[in-house]
């Protein structure tokens, strides 16, 4: 049971799958869970209708004391312009949804920024400025879901039924570290140490 802990909710957002962070405004975890909306072949690309999902979803924490939410800005590196315009759209769906239910306005947390407060291990100084630099052949988003379980081993695991980890487990690590960022943003939470131990 939540009590009326003042929260912060972060969101990573895909069309396929979303994933959520509560979180004190100490850094405390409290859920980490994910929403993939299921529906019928015809209606897989129906935007509106896994907005609806996900709304249905989120009423069931529209009584907790949310006082922030931080959705990852979209990534728009991708050459498909479909794909960017998918995602823009949708973000703008769920930061109405988030908007509507908790009645707190998001802030938007771009990946880079967001990473960057999450791995000061890897920032390093350029030419006078700070950049976030992953070692080479890096795969990032098992970086992120490698740290996130360091610091949270309580979190379950989704595993595929050929115990390979499942995609969703990377969508709430990004809602994680788009949670952690936006409290170090608003002054809740000091800057993170660098630490290197779940990096292998």
């Amino acid at each position: 049971m939540i009590d009326n802990k003042e929260l912060i909710l972060g969101i990573d957002v895909s069309s396929s799958c979303c994933g959520f962070t509560l979180m004190d405004l100490q850094g405390k975890l409290v859920k980490i869970f994910h929403i993939a909306p299921k529906l019928p072949k015809h209606l897989q690309n129906d935007l509106m209708e896994k907005a609806n999902i996900i709304e249905f979803v989120l009423q069931e924490y529209k009584d907790l004391n949310i006082k922030h939410i931080a959705i990852e800005e979209p990534l728009l590196g991708s050459n498909n312009i479909f794909t960017i315009a998918t995602l823009l759209k949708f973000n703008g769906i769920i930061s109405y949804l988030t908007y509507k239910i908790f009645n707190v306005k998001p802030e938007y947390i771009s990946v880079y920024n967001a990473r960057k407060m999450f791995f000061p291990e890897f920032v390093v100084e350029e030419k006078g400025k700070k950049i976030l630099r992953f070692p080479k052949d890096v795969d990032k988003k098992e970086l992120v879901f490698s740290k996130v379980t360091y610091l949270e081993p309580s979190i379950d695991v989704i595993y595929s039924k050929f115990f390979k980890i499942k995609k969703e487990n990377y969508d709430r690590s990004d809602s994680y570290v788009v949670a952690k960022a936006g409290l170090i943003l608003n002054n809740y939470i000091p800057s993170l140490e660098p630490i290197t131990e779940y990096f292998k």
